[in-house]
């Protein structure tokens, strides 16, 4: 999606790549901000997430709407970058972090997400890690899992 487009030109792009992938099915999208979700407690058995935390203002704020959302034994699975704990590269990359912000639509690059989600209380936590060398120059790696409600 592109930085500076509108609710309304999102909702249309994800229209549209969901009409492109299953023309045969009916669904209902909302869009939705992740601290403020429009839905009854406990409404959904999983909740699936890719590369959304980075770009948050509160990571708690989201973690508390999705358990509220989140029936009990509902399953949030996670797929996310975290930061190399290696501080002359958090220092480094800290000169690019607003350009790169602008072109990303927000995405933290600085960001532990490791930490964040291991903070989480109302759930069981199974963590993996990922290396690439693509993306290691950036001083990330990606973690992903899943964490059952308790």
């Amino acid at each position: 999606m592109a930085p500076f487009c509108k609710d309304e030109e999102k909702y249309k792009v994800v229209d549209d790549l969901i009409k492109q992938i299953d023309k045969s099915s009916s669904y209902n999208l909302i869009l939705a901000d992740i601290n403020y979700l429009p839905f009854k407690e406990q409404s959904f058995d999983s909740i699936v997430s890719s590369l959304v935390l980075c770009s948050v203002g509160n990571v708690n704020s989201t973690f508390k709407e999705l358990n509220m959302v989140l029936k009990s034994k509902g399953k949030y699975f996670f797929w996310e970058h975290s930061v190399f704990h290696k501080k002359s590269m958090i220092i480094f990359k800290s000169f690019f972090i607003y350009t790169w912000k602008f072109f990303t639509n927000g995405c933290d690059y600085n960001i532990d997400n490791v930490s964040n989600l291991e903070s989480i209380k109302w759930g069981h936590i199974k963590l993996h890690k990922k290396y690439s060398s693509l993306i290691k120059f950036l001083g990330i790696y990606y973690i992903y899992g899943v964490i059952t409600k308790k």
